[in-house]
Formats: C-alpha cells, structure tokens, sequence
C-alpha cells in the first residue's frame, strides 16, 4: 500500500488491542440484529482497515465491506481474524461441498482489494483471492505463539507436529527458536480413515512436548494424540494452536488425556470465553502485535 490509512473499523467486540494512529469506527446493532455504521464524510477519500467476524456476524461484516466498496474507497483490507469453512476445502466424494471456496469469492464480491489472514486450514486460500485481484496477506503466527509458550512453560521443550501436513510449519519454528522438533505419523486405510496414530518415542521419552496446530474444535484429535505421546513417554504435553473453538466436550477431552496447558490466540470469541472459564488450563495469548505489525509493513 501507497496510502497511509485513516480509519479502521472493527467488529462489535473486537478482537484486538490496537494502540495505532488509526480512528476506530465501531458498528452499532440494533436489538434486532441488525447493523449500523456511522461512516465519516472523508472516508472516501481514504484507505481503511476492516475487522471480519466470520465467526458471529458474517452477514453484518459482508455488508460493512460492500457500503465501503460502493463509496470508491482508495483501498479497503479486510482483517480476518479466523476463516471459518477452511476445513471445507476439496472434494473427497462427489458429495462434499467446497464452502472454502466460495466463502473467499463472496467476501471477493464485496469490492475490497487487500485481506490479512490469520492462519488458516486451507492452505489454498491465496489462491482463491489472488484470482480475483484481491492482494492475500498471510499472518505467520506460530513462531509468536510458541515463544509465548515457552515464556510460560520454560525452553527446554520438544515440538510435536500432530502429521505430515503441519511438519513444514513446526519445522520453520523449530529452527527460529533453536529447538529439537518431531512430527507423528497417521496412517489410514484404504477409504482414508485414520486407524492408527504413531509417534517418535525416541524424541519424546522423557522429555516435555509442545503439540502443535492451527485448530481446537473437537479436540478429540489433540486428546489422542497427547495420550500417545504420554505413552511414547512424555512428561508433560502442552498444546498450542492458532484458533481454539473449544466445541462439545473439548475441554473434558483435554483434561482427561492430562493435557497440561493449553495456549490459543485470542482469533475466536470461543477461545476468550473458553479461556476465562478455564483460567488453570487454557492461556490467551494476544495477537495484537502481529497484526500491528502486518498492518505496519502494508502502509510502507
């Protein structure tokens, strides 16, 4: 971006702290649902940064994003948090349904020209909107999140990459930190099914682990997998994610594989409310700074 922004619009509770030159334009909703935006007379003339909660007012943040667009806005990026849908990203069977896809072309629709992602599952996400024109901005979080850990829980830890899929990822943070890292092998069947989780006990005996990986929902994954680890012999397994949905009995799951931390960026309204209710298990970590940042190197 050539421009400095002016403005930036954030959702109805925000998801981060931003002590930036930028004025805040906050949303107002009505009892009913609905939203209203008090746009200021110059913001035509501006660039502006918009906040998406895809997660709880996906409708609200599409409108926001099309009323700025019809205003011939220099530029408008978009900032999402969380991405909801990114696990909906091929065709396994005829049946499934590419909601990631299509999700990505209606925010297109919208009108803006740049979006900043935080970490998502479908690794195809640039793709779909640099087709459109629309410039896609990554947000490396894991890095940031593992020092954070690590500032908590102490360095002398082993990374744990739950598959092949997330290796690369783990490895790129075990080599900025200057740690040992492992990944675990799943293997499945012949329709694909996973039928057995294997871990490298020779790295993890005896040693702390960090399980890594851009989601919580379920946690029935990370609850196996953690309990597998303990088995290869593992003395305390932490957890860490980008995104915690915490969904059904997550934090039973996690408790009940003995899991002894869990750290997750504050990208989800679940995650917050999750991690107040949760104080002794889950931590919240701030990604504020990354996205200060990233706005920051966009404006120069």
């Amino acid at each position: 971006m050539n421009y400095m922004p002016k403005y930036f619009v954030s959702s109805e509770s925000s998801k981060f702290n931003l002590d930036s030159p930028y004025e805040l334009v906050r949303p107002h909703f009505f009892l009913g649902g609905e939203v209203n935006l008090h746009i200021p007379k110059d913001i035509s003339k501006q660039v502006c940064f918009v906040e998406l909660d895809l997660q709880n007012r996906s409708l609200e943040s599409l409108l926001i994003l099309k009323e700025l667009s019809s205003r011939k806005n220099k530029r408008i990026c978009a900032i999402v948090p969380y991405m909801p849908y990114s696990r909906q990203d091929r065709r396994d069977k005829p049946s499934d349904c590419l909601f990631s896809e299509h999700l990505a072309n209606i925010i297109c629709d919208t009108g803006l020209t740049d979006v900043v992602v935080i970490e998502t599952h479908d690794k195809q996400a640039a793709k779909y909107f640099e087709s459109r024109n629309v410039q896609y901005h990554h947000v490396p979080v894991f890095s940031y999140l593992v020092a954070e850990v690590m500032a908590t829980h102490g360095k002398d830890i082993v990374l744990v990459a739950p598959d092949k899929g997330s290796a690369a990822a783990v490895e790129d943070v075990a080599n900025t930190l200057s740690c040992q890292w492992t990944v675990m092998q799943k293997l499945r069947d012949d329709k694909g099914n996973v039928f057995r989780i294997e871990a490298c006990s020779d790295v993890v005996h005896g040693a702390r682990v960090l399980l890594i990986d851009d989601m919580i929902d379920t946690a029935g994954t990370i609850a196996s997998a953690a309990e597998l680890l303990y088995a290869s012999g593992a003395v305390e397994v932490h957890v860490c994610a980008a995104h915690g949905l915490f969904s059904g009995q997550a934090i039973e799951k996690l408790r009940q594989a003995n899991v002894s931390s869990v750290a997750v960026l504050n990208t989800t309204t679940s995650a917050a409310e999750t991690a107040v209710a949760n104080k002794t298990l889950v931590d919240l970590v701030d990604v504020s700074p990354l996205i200060i940042k990233t706005l920051g190197e966009l404006v120069v």
